[in-house]
């Protein structure tokens, strides 16, 4: 069954499955040498990656879920979290990238404003 919510270090988020886009990221650094051969070098795994929405209540009725000073807190976070996808699988990851913050409503600090943010989250 897919969950119309993921939860990121202990909060649940609201988010449509359909939104999301996983990517596959295989490390590796390409340069050219002075001899102008090239010079690659791989890294030994590869990465999970999701890219996608988040959709925040500015205040949030159920305390099972996350605002979005939480979800500020935890993208700020220097260290690893755990998040549980639709799915219910939960994973180690890391929140990175930007953290785009968009506004259903014109008054932003209206209490039955909605942000919309995009987020990038890679598995360990």
């Amino acid at each position: 069954m897919i969950n119309n919510f993921i939860t990121l270090d202990g909060k649940k988020y609201k988010t449509s499955a359909n939104n999301w886009l996983e990517i596959e990221n295989s490390p590796r650094q390409h340069k050219r040498l002075l001899s102008s051969a090239g010079d690659i070098s791989f890294g030994v795994n590869t990465f999970l990656a999701w890219k996608g929405d988040i959709f925040v209540d500015v205040s949030p009725t159920d305390i099972l879920y996350g605002s979005f000073d939480d979800l500020q807190t935890t993208f700020r976070k220097k260290s690893s979290l755990t998040m549980i996808d639709h799915y219910g699988v939960s994973r180690s990851v890391v929140m990175g990238g930007t953290m785009e913050k968009r506004s259903i409503l014109p008054d932003w600090a209206d209490p039955s404003n909605e942000f919309h943010i995009s987020v990038e989250i890679t598995s360990l």
